[in-house]
């Protein structure tokens, strides 16, 4: 099974997509990716990350940027004690574009 544990959330007001960062396990192998996933998909995983985690702390790890282009928002989940999620959990029919990080 393939689980996700969630370190960093990006979007942004200009964007469609949601980047994701953390550490993908497949068995016995782990990896630093990121994934892209749509704000319908966000809202599934925000959902589930409030069921284990106080949803006042998840909001306070959110911040934001104001710039010319737009807003930007980050959630750096790090110090939160998120459970890892089945990438099956966020959409059955969704392919997931990875990328392992340098």
């Amino acid at each position: 099974m393939k689980s996700f544990l969630i370190q960093e959330i990006q979007f942004s007001s200009v964007s469609k997509s949601v980047r994701c960062c953390g550490i993908l396990n497949m068995g016995n192998l782990s990896l630093s990716t990121s994934l892209r996933i749509d704000f319908g998909q966000l809202n599934v995983l925000l959902n589930k990350i409030s069921r284990t985690t106080d949803s006042d702390q998840l909001y306070a790890c959110l911040k934001e940027e104001v710039t010319e282009e737009g807003t930007y928002y980050s959630m750096n989940l790090e110090s939160q004690e998120i459970v890892p999620i089945a990438l099956g959990e966020l959409n059955q029919e969704t392919h997931y574009g990875l990328r392992i990080s340098a």
